[in-house]
């Protein structure tokens, strides 16, 4: 009955397979947590312009979309190594830009 549970044809195919997909699986969940942590700054952008005057609503959005920025542009060139498993090296692969 369960004789066809793994499609895979030999047990070296089923290592590269789950290797791939958990590959797979670690960026969805970098993805979610991404798109979590946008909507966290967002909501913080909504908590704020409430508790300020009509006036400095646009200098607190500018301010979190200021800091949404720079720390993308900072993960993007520094976390994104420490996030990623090491190809023989202390931290991620050599290819930061790539």
């Amino acid at each position: 009955m369960y004789t066809n549970l793994f499609t895979c044809a030999t047990y070296e195919h089923y290592i590269t397979t789950l290797v791939v997909l958990e590959e797979h699986i670690v960026d969805y969940c970098l993805l979610i947590a991404t798109v979590y942590i946008i909507l966290m700054q967002l909501g913080f952008t909504l908590l704020i312009s409430g508790q300020v005057r009509k006036r400095n609503q646009m200098n607190v959005i500018s301010k979190v979309f200021f800091d949404i920025c720079v720390t993308s542009l900072g993960f993007f060139m520094f976390g994104y190594a420490f996030s990623t498993n090491a190809d023989g090296g202390v931290i991620g692969s050599g290819d930061f830009f790539a």
